[in-house]
């Protein structure tokens, strides 16, 4: 019997999800920090807030779309095949049956590699079969997606540049 030669295996980490969620806790500390250089200021502490607020929002309801999309999935790729298992079912794809993939990501991410935004930093794969399945992996998954596209040698590749990247806009 052969073995089954696994290339990578993807599903939320707590380590991914702190990764992500880095720049909200950046701009936290830098709001935090103006806070206590404007001696504990109530109106600093007021405007900051609504700007921060507002900033992290996006961000907060992407983090919480990805984790429900692909809350106890497991994704194995391996070099012919790619397994899905959630909730107990189990699905194997062959590479032939992949139609494309689709990447959505940040435009800014590409020329500069540095996030303007938190929600910035959310990005995901849509993987499509011929059968017209689809399969998501977030960057709760991987922070990597570049590389996931690199496994699927032969698989059509569509790239979309999203300022917003949800999973309700195809």
């Amino acid at each position: 019997m052969g073995t089954r030669q696994i290339i990578m295996i993807l599903k939320q980490n707590l380590t991914n999800h702190i990764i992500v969620f880095g720049f909200i806790w950046s701009a936290a500390l830098m709001v935090g920090l103006g806070w206590y250089y404007f001696r504990f200021d109530t109106d600093y502490i007021f405007v900051m807030g609504i700007f921060y607020f507002i900033f992290i929002l996006p961000a907060i309801y992407l983090h919480i779309e990805y984790y429900l999309e692909n809350r106890g999935e497991e994704i194995e790729i391996r070099p012919n095949a790619m397994t899905i298992r959630r909730k107990g079912v189990e699905r194997t794809f062959q590479i032939n049956e992949l139609d494309k993939i689709i990447l959505y990501k940040s435009a800014n991410l590409d020329k500069f590699s540095i996030p303007l935004s938190a929600m910035e930093y959310y990005r995901y794969l849509r993987i499509i079969t011929k059968g017209g399945e689809q399969i998501i992996v977030t960057c709760l998954m991987t922070r990597n997606l570049e590389e996931v596209i690199r496994l699927f040698d032969g698989v059509k590749f569509e790239r979309k540049k999203s300022f917003f990247c949800t999973l309700k806009w195809k």
